[in-house]
């Protein structure tokens, strides 16, 4: 038979597991000890957007490629979702890029991690990366090129 130190015991141990799920309870509903998407998870996702419009794919086929949802895939473009490391390897290797793509611009221990261009945020700059995409003439990429260094060179004349 158990005695009343025994019971009082058991009574402690029951309230202090009771207490520990409520603490659990409340910082799931606050979100308290999850890992959040940061500036570097958007920047990368925005990297994801950026690929995978200039290859001319919808996020249902990227989606599709991977064995995800394209809700997932949103998620992943927009920052609301980190990518884990083979994902993201999964993804370069869809996308035809090294994973360190994903990061160039980026400044290493830089919680903002600037892109170095500044582009992502532009959509005719990535309309203009997808047309770029789309020529196959060397040539004609080098001349489209000069003429975007002649405007710009004329921009800051003026």
């Amino acid at each position: 038979m158990r005695s009343l130190c025994e019971f009082d015991l058991g009574v402690d141990m029951l309230r202090d597991v009771r207490a520990m799920k409520v603490e659990r309870a409340n910082s799931a509903e606050t979100g308290v000890g999850q890992r959040r998407a940061n500036a570097t998870d958007s920047k990368v996702g925005g990297r994801l957007r950026l690929r995978r419009k200039m290859l001319g794919l919808t996020q249902e086929q990227l989606a599709a490629e991977c064995g995800l949802t394209y809700q997932q895939i949103h998620k992943y473009e927009s920052g609301q979702s980190r990518i884990s490391v083979s994902r993201l390897l999964q993804l370069s290797a869809l996308l035809e890029v090294s994973a360190s793509w994903f990061f160039d611009g980026m400044e290493v221990g830089s919680d903002d991690a600037q892109d170095s261009l500044g582009v992502l945020e532009d959509r005719d700059a990535r309309a203009l990366f997808a047309v770029y995409a789309r020529i196959t003439s060397k040539k004609r990429k080098k001349q489209l090129f000069q003429f975007a260094k002649l405007l710009a060179d004329e921009d800051i004349g003026d």
